[in-house]
């Protein structure tokens, strides 16, 4: 839609462009992955990339002009996947939870139970649960960043993936 921040991928990289009210592009960046997102009264473009044998990087774009607001480089954490907004101005990336403004980490969900394979944020964005390669679902305050509940999925295989019920009260997850 005109005047929105679009992702666009191809074969090698994502793509980000914003699009003025005829279509015309106004900016673009691009990266190894790729996520936008509108938020309150304008838009947000977060870039990640993954470097095969380097850190991770997470960027803010800035929605008028793409200029880079801020960018942050990881190593061995799991800055490579969007996950979802947590509130108006904080959102996760696998085991880490950011600051929109600053681009700095507000918590690290350091998990007791291996790396985490996936993560899934409650609809109210209060909690969040994690798949771990330790066969384990452990549940967060995300306030916070401390854990409120841990259950053992099978103690032999990991957990591939969490998600929520549409109002919260049940979380699934699958193993292998």
């Amino acid at each position: 839609t005109a005047g929105e921040v679009v992702i666009r991928h191809d074969a090698q990289a994502g793509l980000v462009e914003r699009l003025s009210e005829w279509g015309e592009v106004l900016w673009a960046a691009s990266a190894e992955s790729v996520r936008a997102e509108a938020r309150g009264s304008g838009d947000v473009a977060i870039l990640t990339s993954r470097g095969s044998d380097g850190p991770s990087t997470l960027q803010r774009l800035d929605p008028d002009s793409g200029e880079v607001m801020w960018e942050q480089s990881t190593r061995g954490e799991a800055a490579e996947f969007f996950v979802g907004w947590i509130s108006e101005d904080v959102f996760t990336t696998g085991s880490l939870v950011w600051s929109l403004e600053t681009g700095e980490v507000v918590h690290r969900l350091e998990n007791p139970a291996g790396d985490v394979n996936g993560i899934a944020v409650s609809p109210d964005a209060r909690l969040a649960a994690t798949a771990t390669e330790g066969g384990e679902v452990v549940v967060w305050d995300l306030n916070v960043g401390q854990i409120i509940h841990r259950v053992v999925h099978n103690a032999d295989a990991q957990v591939l993936g969490v998600a929520y019920s549409p109002d919260g009260t049940l979380i699934a997850s699958a193993s292998e």
